[in-house]
């Protein structure tokens, strides 16, 4: 039996998401994807070539679902930035973000990879650095730079466990420290959307 007809192409790279997430690139085996997919190996190599484009096109469908619409909202400014931060610190699910956790394995996971995961982070440095324009914020790209490298590590933080109230404390104490202090205007709340 191969892939069942009603599980689309989105419905395995969907599935197979939380399996790289969990056991990382080199510890996922083809038997973990059919469990966690439904679809047998000569189902899954009849849609994909390997194991590796799994998991690049799994990656790329995850980056394309997290399109960094939260920094686009109008206007543009810091509680743009402080949601996307928090967006990193979801409660009750996978913490961080799978691109950062996929770091971690840089120098097995395929070339194509760092090409999806690169161009994501610097279309996120791009947004953060816009956001940070509209502050009127003085080195706006090298502030956009470690903005984005605090989201790695927040990320990094999450993927290993660590409460959410904790790291929300930590990002509203970093915005502070770096200038921005209103935190009533996450879109009318103190969590974010």
């Amino acid at each position: 039996m191969g892939r069942r007809r009603n599980l689309s192409r989105e419905d395995v790279l969907t599935k197979a998401i939380p399996v790289f997430w969990k056991r990382g690139f080199a510890d996922t085996k083809v038997e973990d994807l059919e469990e966690a997919t439904g679809v047998n190996k000569s189902g899954l190599y009849s849609e994909f070539s390997s194991k590796e484009e799994i998991f690049v096109e799994s990656l790329k469908y995850y980056l394309k679902q997290r399109d960094g619409s939260v920094l686009q909202k109008e206007p543009l400014g810091w509680h743009n930035i402080r949601n996307f931060l928090r967006r990193s610190c979801p409660a009750g699910q996978e913490g961080g973000c799978f691109a950062i956790y996929s770091i971690r394995e840089w120098s097995i996971v395929p070339e194509e990879a760092h090409k999806a995961l690169s161009s994501s982070r610097e279309a996120l440095k791009n947004l953060i650095r816009k956001n940070l324009i509209a502050e009127s914020v003085e080195d706006a790209d090298e502030l956009a730079a470690v903005i984005l490298t605090f989201f790695t590590g927040i990320c990094l933080e999450q993927n290993m466990g660590r409460k959410r109230a904790g790291a929300i404390r930590q990002i509203d104490l970093y915005l502070k420290r770096l200038g921005y202090t209103t935190f009533d205007q996450v879109d009318g709340s103190t969590e974010a959307d």
